[in-house]
């Protein structure tokens, strides 16, 4: 759960529920088997995001249908990888949809792979639950 410890003990809770879309467990799957040592990393962004995703910074170039609404979160230190995600504030769920295979520095997000963010929402908006779980 959160990091922070309020006056009457209590922790704070995730409010938003992470679910994960097949593309995001291709890529997750990719890099942790790649470098097993970035599943803290990743666990504790993902923790951070269910708390509150407007943790992470809203991404730039994203289709009209999805701007706005989409978030990277930096995960395995400076040199590391994005997790991108949608957010679906009216329901409070974000839907992770990628994780960047190359690191950051290397990503030119005007030829970013959209398609497979808009996608993700096409199979989500349609209640395609088998390409879906929950984190």
């Amino acid at each position: 759960m959160g990091k922070f410890l309020w006056s009457n003990g209590e922790k704070l809770t995730h409010e938003f529920t992470f679910i994960a879309h097949h593309i995001f467990d291709h890529y997750l799957d990719q890099l942790l088997e790649n470098d097993p040592a970035l599943k803290k990393s990743y666990e504790k962004q993902i923790d951070l995001i269910k708390t509150n995703p407007y943790i992470g910074s809203p991404m730039k170039y994203a289709p009209s249908d999805i701007a706005g609404r989409v978030y990277k979160k930096k995960m395995g230190g400076r040199s590391g990888y994005s997790i991108c995600y949608i957010i679906f504030r009216e329901i409070k769920v974000v839907l992770g949809v990628y994780i960047t295979p190359e690191a950051r520095k290397d990503i030119d997000y005007r030829k970013f792979p959209w398609e497979k963010l808009t996608q993700a929402v096409k199979d989500f908006n349609a209640k395609d639950l088998e390409k879906f779980r929950i984190v």
